[in-house]
């Protein structure tokens, strides 16, 4: 990534013709988040927060959660606040804190709210889809949603700062670069888990398109300035090499090359691989067949790529 938060515009291929199901289910997430957003203030100024009572199904049974809309604020070294993160939290009442998973959550864009995922994917409610996965017509209803991630893991769903309800004290170009935007994501981590006495929980990160970049990243920034270890990832349609999205095919050309390793053909470099082994046979594949498929047009060619994505090698 660059110092720029908005390298290439990793979503812009993100049409929804060609998503599958389960992006379609957070995209659609995008009708509420226009409506936070119209919604927004030009201040960091932030209402009580919300507690509320509910139950879910988890499996057969009726569970009972604590969900919590608030927002924590960020400040700088001197103790004065810098920004306001929104998050809803969902908690299992009565659950051991240091064995109860706890996961935080956020979409992409970069500029998108957890709205997304949210209401689109992983929260007990979402909006209802049609049966094939469309997009329902305006307006949409809330259903409840039988693959929520509750029976699993408590959830905390994080609007970056300057999405959402999220909001930066002044111009906020504090926080409007790669590096700037982890951080107040680790900061926000690291300041609710001492809240909240989770501290000793196993702890989870799920991140959708440059969501899935900040997840990968967010556990190094996290152990070495916040002193938190993370237990796993979920990357959910990551973006992770901007220069493939912009359609550079040439940035293949490196991994293609390392598939020599090996190979018998670098100097002095691996052994010799016998033709017809699994090795062989890979290498091939990827050459001949997996780099011609990546660099194929989206729209022209999309049933030769299938053809070749299910061959075996």
């Amino acid at each position: 990534m660059t110092a720029n938060l908005v390298p290439n515009n990793p979503d812009a291929t993100m049409r929804p013709e060609t998503m599958r199901p389960v992006m379609r289910r957070a995209v659609l997430g995008l009708l509420v988040a226009l409506a936070v957003s119209a919604a927004q203030a030009a201040t960091p100024d932030a209402a009580p927060d919300s507690v509320t009572h509910h139950q879910f199904k988890v499996g057969a049974a009726s569970v009972d959660f604590t969900v919590t809309a608030a927002t924590l604020p960020l400040t700088d070294d001197k103790g004065e606040r810098r920004a306001g993160m929104f998050h809803v939290a969902y908690t299992r009442d009565g659950a051991d804190p240091d064995r109860r998973p706890i996961t935080f959550v956020f979409n992409g864009g970069p500029g998108a709210s957890s709205a997304y995922l949210h209401l689109g994917a992983l929260g007990p409610r979402i909006v209802a889809f049609g049966a094939d996965g469309t997009m329902p017509a305006p307006a949409a209803k809330l259903v409840d949603n039988p693959d929520h991630w509750l029976d699993l893991t408590d959830l905390v769903f994080v609007d970056p700062v300057g999405t959402g309800y999220s909001r930066p004290v002044g111009d906020g170009k504090r926080y409007w670069g790669v590096a700037e935007d982890l951080e107040s994501i680790a900061s926000f981590i690291d300041r609710y888990l001492t809240a909240t006495g989770r501290r000793g929980s196993p702890k989870y990160l799920v991140g959708e398109s440059y969501g899935g970049f900040r997840a990968a990243r967010l556990p190094e920034v996290l152990a070495e300035n916040h002193n938190v270890t993370v237990a796993g990832l979920f990357l959910v349609s990551p973006v992770l090499e901007f220069s493939l999205i912009s359609g550079d095919a040439l940035a293949l050309l490196p991994d293609v090359l390392r598939l020599r390793h090996g190979d018998g053909r670098g100097a002095g470099q691996g052994r010799a691989l016998r033709p017809g082994s699994v090795p062989h046979r890979a290498r091939r594949h990827a050459t001949r067949r997996c780099r011609p498929a990546r660099t194929l047009s989206r729209g022209v060619a999309s049933h030769r790529r299938a053809r070749i994505g299910d061959r075996a090698i």
